[in-house]
């Protein structure tokens, strides 16, 4: 079979149900690409950069906290436990809020 030749079934479609088959061609030839999806691949793009930001200040910032306070290893440990805690939990409160204002 060729590239083009191989079929993808929808929702269990099949040459039975007198239904067209789909091949995957078929499915990406259909499919359009507009202003909103330009939108959202740069707005999930700032998402994953913010997200990545996180982790990056974290091993910027306990360096210099650990001289200012003069922290032990395992208050370090805690410091950056925390700072992920805190990421999760306000995600788990955080996204439902936002899910009823989108």
């Amino acid at each position: 079979m060729t590239r083009e030749n191989v079929p993808l079934f929808i929702s269990g479609e099949n040459s039975y149900s007198g239904q067209r088959e789909m091949s995957i061609q078929d499915i990406l030839d259909k499919a359009s690409f507009n202003r909103i999806d330009v939108s959202y691949i740069v707005a999930l793009g700032l998402v994953a950069i913010a997200d990545s930001m996180q982790s990056c200040y974290v091993a910027i910032v306990i360096p210099e906290l650990t001289c200012i306070w003069s922290l032990s290893a395992s208050q370090q440990s805690l410091v950056t436990s925390l700072t992920f805690m805190g990421t999760g939990f306000g995600g788990i409160f955080i996204g439902p809020l936002s899910d009823r204002l989108a």
